[in-house]
């Protein structure tokens, strides 16, 4: 009984060892194709985020702050130029993802 455990382990250590391969080769792309579907899915929301973040400041234009010591003072704060920078970052973003989209097909 001990001679065929014997014979039996290195081949039983060898299958696995090519199971253990197999499993960790399938994580190891299980992982990487999410990362990479998680990279996508920001490098095409974080702009559109930004473009419709800019689209309401500029709309509104301004802000009224209220502060409150003595007497209260309300004071308008301008909003619009940071509309203005959030707005072409996120058109920017947006463009140079369809390009690098575009680019990335192409290779194929």
């Amino acid at each position: 009984m001990e001679e065929n455990a014997a014979v039996a382990s290195p081949q039983l250590e060898e299958d696995v060892s090519r199971g253990t391969a197999a499993v960790l080769a399938s994580a190891d792309a299980h992982r990487q194709q999410l990362v990479r579907q998680w990279s996508w899915a920001l490098v095409w929301l974080l702009p559109a985020v930004l473009t419709i973040v800019g689209i309401v400041l500029t709309s509104g234009g301004t802000v009224e702050v209220v502060s409150q010591y003595e007497e209260t003072y309300v004071t308008l704060v301008a909003v619009w130029p940071a509309g203005l920078t959030l707005l072409g970052v996120g058109l920017l973003g947006l463009m140079a993802a369809a390009i690098l989209n575009v680019v990335r097909v192409m290779r194929r």
